[in-house]
């Protein structure tokens, strides 16, 4: 019931945050580059982008590979500064305001105190009771599983009474399996819809302002 939900999580880039596309097509041109595979268009890499498969222009036998160097050599100190999207920060008071807890669960792969001063000019933080980044050797990047396992054990809630909101699948899918009791697909990320819809979040919306009119606040 969205009335027992207590803490609600949100995933950071794209989804309070604007996500820059651009930077990460430069990134990916750079590790290309390096290990001498032919150039790739920007409109390739969006297509891929959008249906959440953007390392599949890598031939299969080259893509493990290229995933790894991708990773390991993206640039997270020069990452653009945040630009908060619209809604989010009326929506935050608007939780904290409701008696609700909020929460960042982010893939980006940096220090909590690097974090804090990336975000410090947008204010987001002071609404934040938890905040978890991606551990550098975590298997995969998009696994949200031991964050959110790490906040239910110290907040003291049940799954159910935990919402989690995100722009692609596996913040879906990583929430599903911790047994949360919402699920939300928001599209300000980039991705097609079609894509979240096979995720099966319990919601979808353009934007996380839509929370505060369709779900909790009315």
């Amino acid at each position: 019931m969205l009335s027992d939900i207590e803490l609600i999580l949100f995933d950071l880039d794209g989804t309070l945050v604007e996500f820059h596309h651009d930077f990460l097509f430069e990134q990916a041109h750079l590790i290309l580059a390096k290990l001498g595979h032919e150039p790739v268009t920007n409109a390739v890499l969006e297509g891929h982008f959008s249906d959440f498969s953007f390392f599949d222009f890598i031939p299969e036998h080259r893509r493990e590979l290229f995933i790894t160097q991708f990773w390991t050599n993206f640039d997270w100190k020069n990452f653009p500064r945040a630009k908060v999207l619209a809604g989010v920060d009326n929506l935050l008071e608007q939780i904290a305001e409701s008696g609700r807890k909020s929460g960042i669960v982010t893939s980006r792969a940096v220090a909590h105190e690097q974090l804090s001063a990336d975000l410090e000019h947008t204010g987001l933080l002071s609404y934040m009771s938890y905040v978890r980044t991606r551990s550098c050797d975590h298997l995969h990047w998009s696994d949200k599983r031991d964050s959110i396992r790490s906040i239910i054990e110290e907040s003291g809630l049940r799954p159910s009474q935990i919402a989690m909101i995100g722009d692609i699948p596996p913040d879906i899918s990583s929430a599903r399996v911790m047994g949360l009791g919402l699920t939300i697909g928001v599209l300000s990320g980039g991705l097609k819809r079609s894509v979240l819809e096979q995720a099966r979040p319990d919601h979808i919306i353009d934007n996380v302002s839509q929370i505060s009119e369709l779900f909790f606040l009315k």
